[in-house]
């Protein structure tokens, strides 16, 4: 039985599409290579341990770069802009 999913992964195709094209071209360092690869079997529904087996990563690392993805989207999202005061 899988781990429970605790952070889920939904991209959107322009991003799907930009994280294949980098994993790609190869020449991003190998550790943004990993995440690449963890946030791509994420949206395909992986769960946690499977990802695991496949990357040979630890859990702490699939569940850190899949928190730290959700917080920077949620902050790009949803935060507001700064209000601009007119002069």
């Amino acid at each position: 039985m899988g781990r429970k999913k605790l952070y889920n992964i939904l991209l959107r195709e322009g991003e799907r599409e930009e994280l294949k094209r980098n994993l790609r071209k190869g020449k991003s360092s190998a550790r943004s290579q990993t995440r690449a690869r963890i946030l791509l079997l994420a949206d395909e529904g992986r769960d946690d341990d499977e990802i695991i087996d496949i990357l040979k990563v630890s859990k702490s690392t699939v569940c850190r770069i899949k928190k730290d993805i959700l917080r920077v989207v949620w902050i790009l999202r949803y935060m507001k802009k700064p209000a601009v005061e007119p002069l």
